[in-house]
């Protein structure tokens, strides 16, 4: 059965708004939902602390998107330096999840994502290892990194360092600023889908909500293990302060009788069905 990953970036200080907002529809719906949060963010303490009264409880968890944003290189640029910087970056950012939040990462998501995720990155897949990380999503866009991303199963990183098997969980659609025309990223033609592109940016939750509707009924009727679009919360106030799109995708969710999980609970539920 497939099941729907909600998850949603925080970056910057602006998403607190968006953070309550989207917790508010999900506890409407008593469903789950996953953060990847950027590290820095937490070392104001009373921003932390509002964020953690937001997201406590068991319904929200909390994974790892760097310390500071942090794009990875890879292949020949990435030297010593870079892989300390990175060790740094997860080790500095799991260290707050932990103080400011109480909560233990297992899990990371790249900022932009790539197009085959970290396959032939042995090295930075040993530093994820390293500090804790047993799943990842950093294949978050299509060929030549433009947008939708397509639909890709997930898989194991087990060609590039079959001692330290990370699971790549690629994310799936659109990325809300970008079909929101907030940010730009090119789109490939012809397009991925047999029902194209919106012709144009939308305007309503309404609208918005039509085209997660597509992927997921696509999803749902290929029987694909899971479908994991990506949200930002800064981008989901301004678009509805009441994230009424989050609202609407939920409902649908719920009345299809499609599972919602975290990240970390498909990862378990895959370790049971694929065991290492």
């Amino acid at each position: 059965m497939t099941s729907y990953l909600a998850s949603y970036d925080v970056e910057s200080i602006r998403c607190l708004e968006g953070v309550r907002s989207i917790a508010g529809q999900h506890r409407r719906y008593g469903v789950p939902a996953t953060f990847f949060i950027v590290g820095e963010l937490l070392e104001d303490a009373q921003w932390a602390q509002e964020f953690q009264s937001i997201v406590e409880g068991p319904l929200f968890e909390v994974q790892n998107h760097t310390y500071s944003h942090l794009r990875l290189q890879f292949g020949l640029s990435v030297d010593t330096a870079f892989l300390q910087l990175f060790a740094e970056e997860l080790s500095r950012t799991n260290a707050l999840i932990s103080d400011r939040l109480g909560r233990t990462v297992t899990g990371f998501r790249s900022p932009m994502g790539f197009p085959d995720g970290l396959r032939g990155e042995e090295r930075l897949l040993k530093v994820l290892w390293d500090h804790g990380i047993r799943f990842v999503c950093t294949q978050a866009v299509g060929k030549h990194h433009t947008v939708p991303a397509p639909f890709a199963s997930p898989y194991y990183y087990d060609e590039e360092d079959i001692l330290h098997p990370i699971l790549e969980i690629p994310a799936h659609g659109w990325h809300d600023n970008v079909l929101k025309g907030y940010n730009y990223c090119p789109v490939l033609w012809p397009p991925l889908t047999d029902w194209g592109y919106p012709a144009s940016a939308p305007v309503t939750p309404e609208e918005e909500f039509s085209v997660y509707k597509l992927w997921i009924d696509h999803a749902v009727a290929e029987d694909l293990l899971h479908i994991a679009p990506i949200f930002h919360p800064w981008s989901v106030h301004r678009f509805n302060a009441e994230a009424e799109t989050i609202g609407l995708i939920l409902d649908y969710l719920v009345q299809q009788q499609i599972p919602i999980c975290t990240y970390s609970q498909l990862y378990h539920q895959f370790l049971q069905a694929v065991p290492v």
